[in-house]
């Protein structure tokens, strides 16, 4: 009888080999497979944004069998190289990489890099290099949306092609329906937090729970504590001057003594801020001008610098979860990551049309509503 000389050191399991040693651990003991991709830093528990993350699955609950993993892995290793970060193993299979990794330098995960992007998951690398295979292998059969992995695609689907009726699970808040109950929860969790986040910072709007925690934020991203805080909302403010100013925006009377009319075209503006940037344009007496990049004609040459701006400039992109699609701004992410999840951004207010972008709500009520739109047009020339 063969001698079982290989034993696991959590459960003190012994087995006929190291192979199947390192598969019960990868298997049992979540080794490699439980960590997220990439560490985040101890303030990124506490900058929690305000708006609803996007869902995420529960970990599957599929069994593959030993011939299936041989399969992964020969995949994975013909586009990554599974090289240590610390010395010069290099690991013949994801699993014998992370458990080198956990082994000599102590470490829980061992994330591999491809395409700029971090996996400290063996399932995310192997459906990343399907999409290598095949860019189109997580794309949607009803409506050809293409999606990262498996579970933006399974998600787009519950979101987009399961009829209401068929999502049992409604949250008591909001009537937004779920066909998972994971995923109901995960969204009232979302309320609970956006309601328990009162103090907003003034420089860059990040939300938090307490005061304290903006004063920390500002310190460490401002250089500087708010000593000075809004009794009527919360606010932080590094200067005297700044709160007064912004205790007259909680009274009718006080934003209207904060509007500036421009001399030139007649407009009123919010405040001291935007007449001075409103201005600046409608001074401009550079006329038309083309980029001498991409050729497209701008009314000046302050709206020329915004548009190279935005558009030739290497500005920070933001990543959308599902496909991996980068947009420009985090209106414009929040706007395309809405057609995968389905959460409606906006509604006319005329009538029952919704829409995920609002240039095209935008759109929609000046074709639509014209009337309505002229109304709304000449309220805003007095309140901006």
């Amino acid at each position: 009888v063969e001698k079982k000389n290989h034993y696991c050191e959590k459960c003190n399991k012994y087995f006929l080999s190291a192979r199947n040693l390192e598969n019960h651990i990868f298997s049992h003991h979540n080794v490699g497979e439980s960590s997220t991709s990439i560490q985040q830093p101890a303030e990124a528990f506490v900058e929690q944004s305000t708006e609803e993350p996007a869902p995420q699955l529960e970990p599957s609950k599929i069994k593959r069998t030993a011939e299936d993993v041989a399969k992964e892995d020969d995949l994975i290793r013909q586009f990554i190289s599974l090289n240590c970060s610390k010395c010069d193993f290099v690991g013949e299979t994801f699993n014998k990489l992370s458990y080198h990794a956990l082994k000599a330098h102590n470490m829980n995960t061992h994330a591999v890099i491809c395409c700029d992007r971090r996996f400290g998951k063996r399932q995310r690398l192997y459906e990343h290099c399907l999409r290598h295979l095949n860019p189109d292998h997580f794309k949607c059969e009803l409506c050809g949306k293409t999606y990262a992995d498996s579970s933006g695609l399974q998600i787009h689907k519950w979101w987009i092609h399961t009829p209401v009726s068929e999502r049992p699970f409604k949250c008591d808040i909001c009537g937004a329906a779920f066909v998972k109950d994971y995923l109901l929860k995960q969204h009232t969790n979302w309320h609970v937090n956006k309601e328990r986040k009162k103090y907003y910072c003034e420089l860059c709007n990040k939300a938090y729970s307490n005061s304290l925690q903006l004063r920390a934020h500002h310190q460490k991203k401002h250089g500087a504590v708010c000593d000075w805080v809004c009794d009527v909302c919360a606010k932080g403010f590094i200067h005297r001057a700044l709160l007064e100013e912004h205790r007259l925006t909680h009274t009718e009377e006080g934003l209207a003594s904060l509007k500036i009319q421009c001399e030139k075209c007649q407009r009123w503006l919010i405040n001291k801020k935007s007449y001075l940037r409103h201005r600046r344009r409608c001074y401009d007496t550079s006329g038309p001008i083309k980029c001498d990049i991409c050729g497209k004609e701008s009314a000046n040459e302050a709206a020329l610098a915004g548009h190279k701006n935005f558009h030739h400039s290497n500005r920070p992109m933001f990543r959308c979860t599902f496909c991996g699609k980068e947009c420009k701004t985090q209106l414009r992410l929040k706007e395309h990551e809405a057609t995968h999840t389905g959460v409606v951004l906006y509604q006319c207010p005329y009538c029952p049309r919704t829409s995920n972008s609002s240039s095209n709500m935008y759109t929609h009520k000046k074709t639509a509503h014209p009337e309505k739109w002229q109304e709304e047009a000449d309220a805003r020339s007095y309140t901006r």
